[in-house]
């Protein structure tokens, strides 16, 4: 456990500071495009990444299924074919989604948006080079090739980032949309060549198998983008164009601040996966209370860093990113539902290690109908987009809860985040009414006081 944990440390530093590369380039391209530009970039990245999942998830049960067993030389021959499979089977299919947009030319052009007519084949183009990212991220990372995956995902941030620095200002959207195509295209060649043992494989048993798996995990890799979704949907459809880039800004930035939680579980997915599977029904009860020590761990530095994020916020956007105050409210309460995140993740690499993703299909399809008919009824009641962003903190932890209790089987179970939802309620209010930020410090002490002993004797034991 020490080494992990001192393994993790390490290599979070690295994926850290990639993560923040990739935020200054979200600030970059906000900061160029507008409010309004950046709507628009919003949606066409929004259509990428959905169309995206056409490889029905065979990725994730790939990542699935090499995680659980990893180091079992038996499985070995297993676990490359299961590789191969995945990615010959998302490019085959790819040609199939090639000739759906081919066809759509034919199409009447009043019957999609301007941006999706303007930039049909640049998104094919983007999907497509989605797909080889996307594999060689989950090859990466679990054959532990870090400083490769660290490079890879550098590299990506980086061009992009030049590419709008230096091109933005003159070509603004067409900027944007470029640098990231050439980024990618850079990015398939610089892994290409640290790639073993990939070659095209084709098992229709084995395809068939991973769409199995891989459809539930759609909706677990997704939860948080259809969530969002529904968020820019409604906005939309019943705000200002502006708002949505508002709430595009705002969502950025309450990500960047809890992306040091999303960094270390990023890069040990596959070894939480390993770690939560269960052998028996006595591993498993042993299983579930590590979850909870995790559980315990996790949202001690999630609520930390809405208190952090809380106090920095209002600075930052107001000396660097003035245009955009708008977006503060929106960034403090979408932190709220944030830091619901972990616990989100951990349960549901519980319930997938253990082949229960099956239960992810309702609890995700009932919280989206949640979060829906509250964004509905917040918008209608006049409250605009600060009810979008209150439904959406709702909803993630509502989310967890359902999670939760898909795990444990149990309510009684809930007692062990109390101090999390108490600290949600209590912070969005302050948040809402406008309160003193200090009393959002005062909150998370009077809470958390007596877990940051035990905090710093943990880590004082790693570093020993």
């Amino acid at each position: 456990m020490k080494k992990f944990l001192k393994e993790g440390l390490v290599y979070t530093v690295i994926k850290y500071f990639i993560t923040f590369v990739a935020f200054i380039k979200s600030l970059l391209i906000a900061k160029t495009l507008g409010p309004s530009l950046l709507g628009s970039y919003a949606y066409i990245m929004l259509l990428v990444e959905y169309i995206s999942y056409y490889n029905l998830g065979v990725y994730a049960s790939m990542n699935r299924e090499v995680a659980i067993n990893m180091g079992d030389k038996s499985k070995r021959e297993y676990s490359i074919n299961i590789i191969n499979a995945s990615l010959t089977f998302s490019i085959l299919f790819g040609g199939f989604i090639f000739l759906i947009f081919f066809c759509l030319g034919y199409l009447p052009e009043n019957l999609f948006s301007e941006d999706f007519q303007n930039y049909r084949f640049h998104i094919f183009a983007y999907v497509l080079l989605n797909q080889f990212r996307w594999f060689f991220i989950r090859y990466f990372r679990l054959y532990e090739q870090y400083y490769i995956l660290s490079f890879f995902e550098f590299a990506s941030n980086a061009i992009m980032i030049i590419g709008v620095f230096f091109f933005g200002g003159k070509y603004l959207l067409n900027a944007a949309i470029y640098s990231a195509l050439v980024a990618n295209i850079i990015c398939v060649f610089i892994a290409l060549p640290n790639v073993k043992s990939v070659r095209f494989f084709w098992d229709f048993e084995k395809v068939k198998y991973l769409v199995k798996i891989g459809i539930p995990l759609i909706l677990y890799g997704l939860s948080d983008k259809l969530f969002t979704s529904i968020d820019r949907f409604m906005i939309a459809q019943y705000l200002p164009r502006e708002d949505l880039g508002f709430y595009q800004f705002g969502n950025t930035l309450a990500f960047g601040a809890l992306m040091l939680i999303d960094t270390l579980t990023f890069i040990f997915y596959p070894k939480f996966l390993k770690t939560f599977y269960g052998k028996s029904k006595k591993d498993l009860k042993r299983k579930k209370t590590g979850l909870l020590k995790m559980i315990y761990n996790m949202e001690y530095f999630s609520a930390f860093l809405v208190v952090v994020a809380g106090l920095v916020i209002p600075s930052f956007i107001a000396y660097i990113m003035p245009s955009y105050t708008q977006s503060i409210l929106i960034s403090k309460v979408l932190l709220i539902g944030f830091c619901f995140k972990p616990i989100t993740f951990l349960t549901s690499s519980f319930l997938v290690a253990n082949n229960k993703q099956v239960f992810l299909i309702p609890i995700t399809v009932v919280s989206m109908i949640v979060l829906t008919f509250s964004n509905y009824l917040l918008l209608n009641a006049g409250y605009g987009i600060v009810g979008v962003v209150i439904a959406t903190g709702l909803t993630f932890c509502i989310h967890s809860i359902a999670l939760m209790i898909a795990v444990f089987q149990d309510l009684a179970f809930l007692i062990n985040i109390w101090r999390l939802i108490l600290f949600a309620v209590l912070s969005t209010f302050i948040f809402i009414f406008k309160a003193s930020t200090s009393w959002l410090m005062v909150l998370w002490v009077l809470l958390y006081f007596t877990q940051t002993k035990k905090i710093i004797e943990m880590l004082k034991s790693i570093v020993n």
